[in-house]
């Protein structure tokens, strides 16, 4: 497609351009769910969608819909991501998944191509702080919700509804906006997040196998003894921070085995705090960590996870210290649609664009979605630095290459039977 990939080439960095300069923060961009400034961005897409005689509407959510509609269809496939950053992101997360989409749109409205079903570019809100956008969509945000507080100024979501004239009540139903069972395929594009792609010569795609469910903690708290660092012996000592050490040391040999078996498996110990009173001189009698088990195998989550509590119950036989559970919350995992993940293998394939299958450890509306009975599938774009930070970068060409992966897999979506 070699006109398709010139226009999306020069299409697309001119909207990511003009939206970084919306968007910019202090280092990076600054980006925030239900923010005006996010605000601002979506009314930006929604004018280049309308100067190129595409449909917008916004549902109850405020996320906003770009349609290439179709004659009498009553089907309909989807792409985008979410429009959002977190504080002092990059600028292609979420993002990518949005301006891919979009440039899709454009093109084949350019090209006088009417498909046989709608074809519907989706902006979420305000993924990051709780894929609030896509779960309000799916009628799933819960009260609690409201009072989430983000961003620099401390936002709560209750008052970016307000912001925005959202009304809650209406996200609150546990029934969707809009009827699914019209939706035959979701696709999302998504920058990696991780080396994986980048450390590949060739394969700078990634077709997405499907998303990592977890079990995570927020605070477990190990209490032991606190007492003066010089006049306590090593065998008096109650250390929790040492406790804590050693069973992380010991947790991260298990996943090393349980990878070497085969497994899909990440464990993380992402935060670590001390108590405020905490000195150089003073052995720490309490710490609190975090704990996040990601795999694509519900029964290696439900193992790994009694692994860490069998080692846990040995640390505290063995320093004579406690540990202290908060609640466990869990995600489940999803797998992408077999026949849309074929679709984009062929894609790929036919484009002559070498992709690998691999699976996401991050979290995306696609979960979402797929947990609620879409048929969904995701492309990943090889980047650089990672995600979440100022130095977060993408290359014109692998973004290229991907969207016309994508490019080829709606054309077999929209126009198949």
């Amino acid at each position: 497609m070699p006109n398709f990939s010139q226009f999306c080439a020069e299409f697309s960095e001119k909207v990511f351009s003009d939206i970084r300069g919306l968007s910019a923060g202090r280092e990076g961009i600054l980006r925030m769910g239900y923010s005006k400034t996010e605000t601002k961005v979506l009314a930006y897409l929604e004018n280049i969608a309308l100067n190129y005689g595409l449909v917008v509407r916004r549902d109850l959510a405020d996320n906003l819909w770009i349609r290439l509609p179709s004659e009498g269809a009553k089907k309909r496939v989807i792409s985008g991501s979410h429009s959002d950053s977190v504080i002092e992101g990059g600028n292609y997360d979420g993002l990518a998944g949005i301006v891919a989409a979009l440039a899709c749109a454009c093109w084949m409205k350019q090209e006088g191509i009417v498909p046989l079903k709608h074809f519907d570019v989706v902006c979420w809100r305000c993924e990051e702080q709780g894929l609030y956008g896509c779960r309000g969509y799916l009628g799933l945000i819960q009260p609690q919700d409201l009072e989430r507080r983000y961003g620099p100024e401390k936002m709560s979501l209750g008052e970016g509804y307000s912001l925005c004239q959202v009304n809650p009540d209406d996200l609150m139903t546990g029934r969707p906006l809009e009827v699914l069972s019209d939706i035959e395929a979701y696709y999302e594009l998504h920058i990696e997040q991780g080396p994986k792609l980048d450390s590949l010569p060739n394969s700078r795609v990634g077709l997405v196998s499907g998303i990592r469910g977890n079990v995570y903690h927020r605070a477990i708290r190990i209490v032991g003894q606190t007492a003066h660092s010089g006049a306590i012996e090593k065998e008096f000592r109650h250390d929790a921070f040492v406790a804590l050490s050693t069973l992380n040391v010991r947790m991260v040999k298990l996943w090393q085995d349980a990878l070497d078996a085969g497994e899909d498996l990440v464990y993380t110990i992402g935060v670590v705090n001390t108590p405020a009173s905490a000195s150089f001189n003073v052995i720490p009698g309490e710490v609190t960590f975090s704990l996040d088990i990601r795999t694509l195998n519900l029964q290696t989550r439900e193992r790994f996870y009694a692994l860490f509590k069998k080692e846990a119950a040995r640390i505290e036989e063995e320093f004579g210290v406690q540990v202290v559970y908060d609640n466990p919350s869990y995600i489940e995992p999803v797998k992408s649609d077999e026949t849309l993940l074929n679709v984009l293998v062929k894609s790929a394939e036919q484009c002559q664009i070498p992709a690998i299958v691999m699976p996401s450890g991050a979290g995306h509306d696609a979960q979402v979605m797929g947990q609620n009975g879409v048929p969904m599938a995701m492309i990943f774009v090889a980047n650089q630095n990672g995600s979440h930070n100022p130095k977060e970068a993408m290359r014109m060409q692998d973004f290229v290459a991907a969207t016309q992966v994508l490019m080829s897999a709606l054309e077999v979506s929209l126009n198949s039977n």
